[in-house]
């Protein structure tokens, strides 16, 4: 399995934010920017996850309204995280990937807009099926409440299979509900193999531990 480092989850949300109805002008903005999301240092380490990408994803919007337009960027930031695992067939793999994706709400004519504050795990995790080579969502088997970037949202398990040098494996796949934070929609999302044991808690405490904004710069 292989995350597509050129936009990293980012992606899923880009195709829906280029698709979206125009809305009207954005009235003395040209650009609106969300800040990082990234987990707390001591408990990524603690967790053994590497941070391996913090990643800037900017899209072009063009409003109109009254015979007016304004283009707009949007700057959406990804951070990823990879944690090198030895489990069935796999040998010293980053086969478990913890990511978060936070993006700006714009405020369009006294209305406020962001799609991905409109998406249920289920939506987010089938979108990330395109961006992982070889992985498959299926069903949910579980879920939870817990506090990202100090807000409760609810998250699902999902079960799923990915395919690692050839190798079909099962896996879960974790994602939270949007949560709304400083002016940002923030969502966690993880990939492991099943066969990895007490992942899920793992995840959900790398979830809990999620700091928003964070002073991050692109890697």
């Amino acid at each position: 399995m292989h995350l597509d480092r050129r936009a990293l989850v980012a992606l899923a949300l880009v195709s829906t934010l280029a698709t979206a109805g125009c809305l009207g002008f954005l009235s003395g903005t040209t650009s609106v920017e969300a800040s990082p999301a990234v987990v707390d240092d001591a408990t990524a380490s603690d967790a053994q996850y590497e941070k391996t990408d913090t990643r800037d994803v900017s899209v072009n919007r063009t409003f109109s309204a009254a015979d007016q337009e304004r283009t707009v960027e949007v700057t959406n930031w990804a951070v990823e995280y990879h944690k090198t695992v030895s489990v069935g067939p796999l040998v010293d793999q980053k086969a478990a990937v913890f990511a978060t994706f936070s993006s700006p709400e714009v405020s369009v004519l006294g209305q406020s807009f962001n799609p991905l504050s409109e998406l249920g795990t289920k939506e987010f995790a089938q979108r990330m099926q395109g961006q992982y080579d070889g992985l498959t969502v299926g069903d949910e088997v579980n879920s939870t409440t817990v506090r990202v970037a100090g807000e409760e949202t609810n998250v699902s398990q999902f079960e799923g299979t990915a395919t690692f040098d050839g190798q079909e494996v099962d896996v879960y796949v974790v994602v939270s509900e949007p949560v709304k934070h400083e002016g940002d929609y923030v969502v966690a999302m993880a990939v492991y193999p099943q066969a990895m044991d007490g992942e899920y808690e793992t995840v959900l405490r790398m979830m809990r531990n999620v700091d928003h904004p964070s002073d991050e710069s692109a890697e």
